[in-house]
Parts: C-alpha cells; sequence; structure tokens
C-alpha cells in the first residue's frame, strides 16, 4: 500500500471521529450497501491507518479514504448520486490534488446509472477486495457434502475439550481474547507484511474504543485458556459482517466452532454475513471459498474518461 498522502481533503470534508458515530452509523446502516467499507466500525478501526473524511452532498454521503486516495459514496436513497454529481464531487477532489475516481462501487449502481459510463470509466477492482458474503442460516445448518469436513471438525472439537465454552466478549474477557491476535502476530515471519501491522494497529484501537464500538463478540474457552474469538458488527438491517476472527490452530477445530458459534448467534437478527476479503493471500483464499460463499460482492471503480 502507498504511503500517506501528502495532499489535505477539499473543503467541506471533515475527519472521522468517534464521536461522528451517531451521525454516521444510522445513515450507513440505511443505505443498502453491503460492503463492509461502509460499516462505521471499519472506517473508524482503521482510521489511524487511512485517515477517513467525511462530507454530505445533497443527501448522500461521501468518505475519502486520504492514505489511498479512495472515494466512496454511500447513498441516500434507492437511486443513488446521479453522474452529474459524482462529477461534480470528483471535480473537487481533482482539484485538491485527489484522483477523483470512486472505489468499491457495487454492480447495483452501475445496473441503474448505465449514462455513468458517459463521464466514468467503470473497472472492476483486483478480485484480492472481492467480498465473500454467505447466508447465516447455511452457516448454521452447514448441510452437504461441501461442508461435511467443517461439521465434522466442529465435532472433533466438542470431543477433544468437552469443557469448551463460548463466552459473549466484554470488556472482561478482552485482553485474552486479543492475546490470540498478539500471539498470532508475533509468529509472523519477519519483516511482518504491512496487511499484518494495519490489523495490529486496528486491533489497538478496538481494545481502546470498545464499550463505544457497535461491536458484538464471542470467546471461546477450553481447558480455561482462550484459543479464539471473534469481533462482528452490522453493515445493513439483514448483513453483519465479521471484522476480526482468530484463532490458536493448535487446537483442531476451533476456528470452524467460532465461526458456526458466530452464524448461530447472529441467525435471528442477520440474512447474511460478511467474512471480508481475501486480499490475494492464498490460505485466506482457500478457507473463505471452503465455506461455499452465496456470492462474491464485487467491486468497482469509476475512473474520469479524459
Amino acid at each position: 500500500m502507498s504511503g500517506p498522502h501528502e495532499l489535505r481533503p477539499p473543503e467541506g470534508f471533515r475527519r472521522l471521529t468517534l464521536e461522528d458515530r451517531a451521525v454516521l452509523e444510522p445513515f450507513l446502516l440505511a443505505s443498502g450497501r453491503q460492503s463492509c467499507e461502509f460499516a462505521f466500525t471499519n472506517l473508524f478501526l482503521w482510521s489511524g491507518t487511512y485517515r477517513p473524511d467525511w462530507c454530505f452532498i445533497g443527501s448522500h454521503l461521501y468518505l475519502l479514504l486520504e492514505t489511498e486516495d479512495i472515494l466512496m459514496f454511500a447513498p441516500g436513497g434507492a437511486r443513488g448520486p446521479e453522474p452529474d454529481e459524482l462529477l461534480a464531487v470528483s471535480d473537487r477532489l481533482i482539484r485538491a490534488g485527489f484522483s477523483g475516481s470512486f472505489d468499491h462501487v457495487d454492480q447495483e449502481y452501475l445496473k441503474t446509472h448505465p449514462d455513468v459510463g458517459t463521464k466514468f470509466s467503470a473497472e472492476r477492482m483486483d478480485d484480492r477486495y472481492d467480498e465473500y458474503v454467505y447466508s447465516v442460516d447455511a452457516l448454521v445448518g452447514l448441510h452437504g457434502r461441501l461442508l461435511a469436513k467443517k461439521r465434522n471438525l466442529i465435532t472433533q472439537f466438542r470431543e477433544d475439550y468437552p469443557d469448551a465454552a463460548l463466552e459473549p466478549l466484554s470488556r472482561v474477557n478482552l485482553d485474552e481474547a486479543l492475546a490470540v491476535q498478539r500471539d498470532w502476530f508475533a509468529a509472523q515471519e519477519q519483516p511482518v507484511s504491512v496487511e499484518a501491522s494495519h490489523e495490529a494497529a486496528a486491533i489497538g484501537m478496538l481494545a481502546a474504543h470498545f464499550e463505544s464500538l457497535p461491536v458484538e463478540g464471542l470467546v471461546l474457552r477450553a481447558g480455561g485458556r482462550v484459543v479464539s474469538f471473534a469481533v462482528y458488527s452490522p453493515v445493513s438491517s439483514d448483513l453483519w459482517t465479521v471484522h476480526f476472527e482468530k484463532t490458536r490452530y493448535e487446537y483442531k477445530g476451533a476456528s470452524q466452532y467460532i465461526t458456526h458459534s458466530t452464524a448461530a448467534a447472529l441467525q435471528d437478527r442477520a440474512r447474511l454475513l460478511n467474512r471480508e476479503q481475501d486480499l490475494g493471500i492464498p490460505g485466506l483464499r482457500q478457507a473463505k471459498k471452503s465455506y461455499d460463499p452465496l456470492f462474491l460482492l464485487q467491486n468497482y471503480k469509476l475512473v474520469r474518461r479524459s
């Protein structure tokens, strides 16, 4: 990833802070976006890395991730912003020295606004940014041949650790849970990847602001030790996203157990679960595909035409 952008955001944009949750979270939840990039929790947890700014223009929300020169929009209505509005916003960003391109645009917007192609070129973002979306019911049921191995691993974990128990993630067990991530991070080959370093910074933000964020989670304990945890929050009325899920992999089946338990915990409130991107990491891609996603949420970039 690129280093910090040296330019300042255009007039009207303001740096995202925790105090903005009261305004931004309800809007984002109602916007209908399925991408994890539009969860307030994600925007805040990664704010130390990406420096998000925001601005309402008309009835739509625009988000600028300064360090990556990423501009996004969340619609304040079914149709979303008209292409002429996007063009005006793009011009404003270009005058401030940014590219004026829009990232993480969904296919639905392109379908409902075919005329956007007269002003922007729609380009598929790299598949490392595809988001894995699953049926919550399917993750709970784990039916069929494709998921048989998951069922067997969960059964084996229960047999190997009959004292295993789930706990809601709370301030009481948060440090024990995050120790799983810290130990994982310490075991990474040096130099540690940029992605892993950014994740560690986001985990630090979670620890510092846990009570003030709209997050929930589960902790899996076996033999008195926390062996896995998951943290998640809502993106829309029927879709939640998993921000973090870490497991001590010497506990065979614990990873499958926490994934299944997360879906079960959300079954009465969510239809879909977004388990975010694989970032092109082969092992992560294989793991996410192995759960038979309902669909891959493909993201597009709108690049200004000359």
